[in-house]
Formats: C-alpha cells, sequence, structure tokens
C-alpha cells in the first residue's frame, strides 16, 4: 500500500510533460488552431517550450523559439499565467 503513494506521484511526474503538451493542444484545438511544441520544463510555477508553431486557417503561422510563462495558482487545478517571455 506504501509503494502506491509513492509509485503514483512518481509516474505522474515522470509524464508531466506529455500529459502539458497533449494539453496545450487540446486548448489550441478548442479554439481552431494547430499547435505544435516542445515543453522543455515544467514546475508548478513555470513551463518552459521550445518551437513552438500556432497555425490558424487563413493565417500566417505563428512561430515562437522559445516561451517562458510563469504561473500561479489561486485555486485548486486553477493555474493563470502571471508573466510571459517569447523568443
Amino acid at each position: 500500500m506504501l509503494a502506491a503513494f509513492v509509485v503514483f506521484p512518481l509516474g505522474l511526474w515522470l509524464v508531466r510533460i506529455p500529459i502539458a503538451e497533449m494539453a496545450a493542444r487540446q486548448a489550441c484545438e478548442s479554439r481552431e488552431l494547430t499547435c505544435t511544441l516542445n515543453i522543455t520544463a515544467l514546475s508548478p510555477g513555470k513551463v518552459l517550450a521550445k518551437d513552438v508553431l500556432v497555425e490558424a486557417e487563413a493565417a500566417e503561422p505563428l512561430k515562437i523559439q522559445e516561451i517562458e510563462l510563469e504561473l500561479i495558482w489561486p485555486g485548486l487545478l486553477s493555474p493563470q499565467i502571471s508573466f510571459v517571455r517569447a523568443v
């Protein structure tokens, strides 16, 4: 039983980046955008992504070499972006 309290959170930690990338793609799709990105760092307070490409029908694609988002958590499971830096 104790192993479950260690193994499960560790497993979630190891797959956090693929889950975050999937969530970003779904957020884009809900806005009729196509997004590709490579999250290189992810913590509760910061997201760092590289090679970001955002595409929309009948619009020029937006290419961002690197983007950094700082997050605040005003509520449980309710992150908000507090700072954005793009290169």
